[in-house]
Order: structure tokens, then C-alpha cells, then sequence
């Protein structure tokens, strides 16, 4: 409690956003990886590979934004 109160609780913060990236990264890129499958082409019909892409270079950007203003 006593460093928290001297350094503030930056490290804290730090180790959960880089802990929640890691996670998240993970999900995207496992749902890129379902979405392009040729196994599930008929349950994503109106997903093209081009979109799944963008989509997760998207919300990849979102993520990584957002962890980085937790840490601040």
C-alpha cells in the first residue's frame, strides 16, 4: 500500500494492459483464423477474407489504443 501511495500504481496498470493486449490479440487473431477457414465458409457466407482482415487490422488498432491509454 505504502508504494502505491510513493510510485502510484503505474506498474500495476501496466501489467494489466499488457496482459489484457496479450489476450486480446489472441481472440482476434483466433477469430481472423476461424473466419478465413475453408472449413467454415458456409457459417460467414457475406465474410469475405479481404473483410475479416480489415476487420481485425481495425480492432486490432482499438485494442492496442486502448491499452495504451490505460497505461497512461
Amino acid at each position: 500500500m505504502l508504494y502505491c501511495v510513493l510510485a502510484g500504481n503505474y506498474p500495476f496498470n501496466a501489467f494489466l494492459a499488457g496482459f489484457g493486449a496479450t489476450v486480446g490479440q489472441f481472440v482476434l487473431t483466433a477469430s481472423l483464423r476461424i473466419q478465413t477457414a475453408e472449413a467454415n465458409k458456409s457459417d460467414f457466407p457475406a465474410v469475405s477474407p479481404e473483410r475479416a482482415f480489415a476487420d481485425y487490422i481495425v480492432c486490432s488498432l482499438i485494442l492496442h489504443f486502448c491499452c495504451i491509454n490505460f497505461i497512461n
